[in-house]
């Protein structure tokens, strides 16, 4: 994968298991966090830069109860490591589209650049008019079971949706064989 290079997936996984992951994250049931800011450490606190999210899996070894929602993208990934799981809901906050900061999902504390080796995987869960966008104004649009992939150093932003009631998208931050550049089915179930 070139290092600049976003990769776009549609229909990743099955229906069945796409299914379950809408039913389960749309529920009144399903547990999310508030966020104060969309970005950590964003410079300025806007009234719309915050969100919901959900952490199924962190560095420090979190693991959330309904880990198992992401198994089916997981597995597909052919991960070798994960970094973070963290899903994001962003809810419907006015006719006008809030693009959160540029960034990168982890950086070096003191060069500040991001990790080429680490992926970042993001599955849309839903469709909706919201984006994510890269520095050189290229933009994939969210649509429901799409997976994109990319090096960890390319910096990109959450941009919000304006015509549905919610916006939930998964971010994976892993490590991989880089000479396996196809996706492995799950097995079934």
């Amino acid at each position: 994968m070139d290092t600049y290079s976003v990769e776009v997936f549609d229909n990743f996984i099955s229906d069945k298991d796409h299914k379950k992951i809408c039913d389960k994250m749309l529920t009144q049931g399903f547990m999310w966090e508030y966020s104060k800011n969309k970005v950590f450490n964003a410079q300025e606190s806007i009234l719309r830069d915050h969100m919901l999210v959900h952490m199924f899996h962190a560095y420090n070894g979190h693991t959330s109860p309904d880990i198992e929602l992401v198994n089916p993208i997981l597995y597909k990934c052919n991960a070798l490591s994960m970094h973070r799981i963290k899903a994001n809901l962003e809810l419907y906050s006015g006719d006008t589209q809030h693009k959160s900061d540029f960034h990168l999902d982890w950086s070096n504390p003191i060069t500040k650049k991001g990790c080429r080796t680490m992926t970042i995987g993001i599955y849309y869960v839903n469709t909706n008019n919201g984006y994510t966008e890269f520095e050189d104004g290229s933009r994939v649009e969210s649509v429901a079971n799409r997976f994109i992939r990319f090096a960890g150093d390319l910096k990109h932003r959450g941009v919000n949706q304006t015509d549905t009631k919610e916006r939930i998208v998964i971010n994976f931050n892993y490590f991989r064989d880089l000479d396996m550049n196809e996706f492995t089915e799950p097995p079934a179930y």
